[in-house]
């Protein structure tokens, strides 16, 4: 054992740039093993959020939607507490309660409220009547309009809880200024559009507003919110005729009962907190809530006839089929490059042994045995494989690639 230490020691002084070169070679090599792992995931956590960030919001979001006409059996006072702004605050909580934490929620833009399911037709003659007829119109409760819009004039529409009813005959809403401009609206003007029973609904339009983000989910996923569009009818050939929508205050979406209204909850996605380690996860997760045990669970605790749809499933299966076909690729690389840093090991450890034969032949003939030249040989290349080791270990956490959780927005 004394013999040893001076042995290594007298070599690593007599020959310190071979130790330095291996020292550099097993640094080099140990990252590459080490980040090339990290790398291709950081890389594929990368492409999926890209793929998220690129769908359309109507396809990325997780639609959620209740018929209050259907999940209460016809109780009046069941009925009207569906839709109340109150209700539908904590039916949203419990989603997002209810899904799992690798699905994680841009809540920013993630809206919820009620809405009309069909279009209705407006009966004022002073808007615009294109070859398709008087103008149709979506009304909309939607949570948070402030927060995603600013004024160009007039105020937002107001109410007070439980003031409204369905047979309340007056509502404020507000427009976006695409709409005004399109629809001739001005802030003061009234539109009356007709229900089921009883006389038309009168909307006063209150203010226009100017959409934050237009092209996000808040104001994308229902596109009609922010822009009137064209419809058309199923004349030959179709005439056009348009389509607006007007925003009511959220207290105000129990008047929505008198024209077939629905609540509807609409969770977005947050791409940046997405990671392909969770891949299967959130598929699995998606997979539950359109069919399976997390939906059951929701139409217990938020509606009984609780309906989802989603195109994000479709964006996860495409993406993890491109990934599956890419890894061969990317293992063969990997294969690749383990190889050839294996064949520069061995040939460095060849050319080291050749350059050293007379040496050990030496030692060998001098009574040397086997196992003792080989224990120094070791313990002389030990050192600098360890010291490289060391240093590979050190750095390989802000190396991996791999984003901390801290990046990811919460729920």
């Amino acid at each position: 054992m004394k013999a040893t230490a001076p042995w290594v020691r007298t070599r690593l002084r007599t020959a310190p740039g071979s130790a330095a070169a291996l020292l550099l070679l097993v640094l080099v090599t140990s990252f590459l093993a080490a980040a090339f792992p990290g790398a291709v995931a950081a890389y594929e956590s990368r492409g999926l959020r890209h793929e998220v960030s690129a769908t359309s919001p109507d396809g990325s979001v997780i639609q959620l939607s209740s018929d209050p006409w259907q999940d209460v059996d016809g109780e009046p006072e069941k009925i009207f507490d569906a839709l109340e702004a109150r209700r539908l605050t904590e039916n949203y909580q419990q989603i997002l309660a209810a899904l799992p934490k690798s699905l994680r929620v841009d809540t920013g833009q993630s809206a919820y409220g009620a809405r009309t399911r069909k279009p209705v037709a407006a009966t004022d003659t002073w808007l615009p009547e294109l070859n398709g007829g008087w103008p149709v119109f979506t009304l909309s409760a939607q949570t948070a309009v402030a927060e995603h819009s600013t004024p160009a004039s007039g105020r937002l529409p107001r109410a007070t809880a439980g003031s409204v009813t369905p047979a309340t005959e007056t509502v404020e809403a507000a427009v976006t200024s695409a709409t005004a401009r399109a629809l001739r609206i001005k802030v003061g003007s009234t539109i009356h559009v007709p229900r089921a029973n009883g006389a038309p609904l009168a909307v006063r339009v209150t203010g226009i507003v100017e959409p934050l983000r237009p092209q996000q989910s808040y104001w994308s996923v229902e596109p009609v919110l922010r822009t009137p569009t064209y419809l058309h009818t199923p004349d030959q050939p179709p005439l056009p005729y348009w389509h607006g929508a007007l925003l009511l205050a959220p207290e105000a979406a129990p008047v929505l009962l008198s024209m077939g209204g629905e609540a509807y909850w609409r969770v977005a996605p947050d791409p940046a907190g997405m990671d392909v380690a969770d891949l299967s996860r959130i598929t699995q997760a998606i997979a539950s809530l359109e069919q399976g045990p997390l939906l059951s669970a929701l139409r217990t605790e938020v509606a009984p006839q609780l309906e989802t749809s989603t195109g994000l499933d479709d964006v996860l299966i495409e993406f993890d089929g491109i990934r599956a076909a890419i890894n061969p690729v990317v293992a063969v690389a990997a294969f690749g490059v383990g190889s050839v840093a294996g064949v520069v090991l061995l040939m460095t450890g060849g050319l080291a042994a050749s350059r050293r034969h007379h040496e050990l032949s030496l030692l060998r003939s001098r009574g040397g045995s086997v196992r003792g030249i080989a224990g120094r040989l070791l313990a002389e290349v030990a050192v600098p494989v360890g010291r490289g080791r060391a240093v590979r270990l050190r750095h390989a956490a802000p190396e991996s690639g791999v984003p901390a959780p801290a990046a990811a927005s919460a729920r």
